[in-house]
C-alpha cells in the first residue's frame, strides 16, 4: 500500500464559510451567468448587419418595424434577403422576424394620385333643356 502524501499545515485548513454565505455565493454566480448569457443575443440584435439581427432571440432597437417597412416599400435586396431569412421562423424565438412579417402585411405605401386625372378638363355643362314655353295668350278685353 502506498504511503499517504504528507500534508502541509495551512492556516485556513478546516475553515468553512457559513451556509448562508455559500448559498449567496452560488446564487450570485448563477445570476452572473444568466446575465452574461442574455447579453449575447442583445449584442447580436444590435449588430451592424440587419440580416444577422434576424437570428437573434432579442428584439432589436435599430432594425425595427419602421426600418423594415421602409425596406419593403423600396423593394430592396435587403428586404428580399430578410424574407428569405425569416421563412419558417415563427413565434417568440425570433422577434425581429416578427417585424419583417408585420412589414410584409403592412403592404406598400399608397400610390401617388395619377396626374392625368388631376389635369383632366372639367365636364361640359348639361345639354340645353327644351325651349321655354310661349307666353300664355290673354284674350282681349280681359286685361
Amino acid at each position: 500500500m502506498p504511503a499517504a502524501a504528507p500534508t502541509l499545515p495551512h492556516p485556513l485548513r478546516g475553515f468553512r464559510l457559513p451556509r448562508p454565505v455559500r448559498l449567496a455565493a452560488v446564487v450570485a454566480l448563477l445570476a452572473a451567468a444568466l446575465l452574461a448569457r442574455q447579453a449575447v443575443p442583445r449584442r447580436l440584435a444590435e449588430c451592424s448587419d440587419p440580416l444577422a439581427s434576424l437570428a437573434a432571440c432579442a428584439p432589436s432597437r435599430l432594425w425595427d418595424l419602421a426600418f423594415w417597412s421602409g425596406q419593403q416599400a423600396g423593394g430592396t435586396a435587403l428586404w428580399r434577403g430578410a424574407l428569405v431569412a425569416c421563412r419558417g421562423r415563427r413565434g417568440g424565438a425570433y422577434p425581429n422576424c416578427t417585424s419583417v412579417r408585420l412589414a410584409s402585411w403592412w403592404g406598400p405605401a399608397a400610390a401617388a394620385p395619377p396626374i392625368a386625372l388631376l389635369l383632366a378638363p372639367a365636364p361640359a355643362p348639361p345639354a340645353a333643356a327644351a325651349p321655354p314655353a310661349a307666353p300664355a295668350v290673354v284674350p282681349e278685353g280681359r286685361r
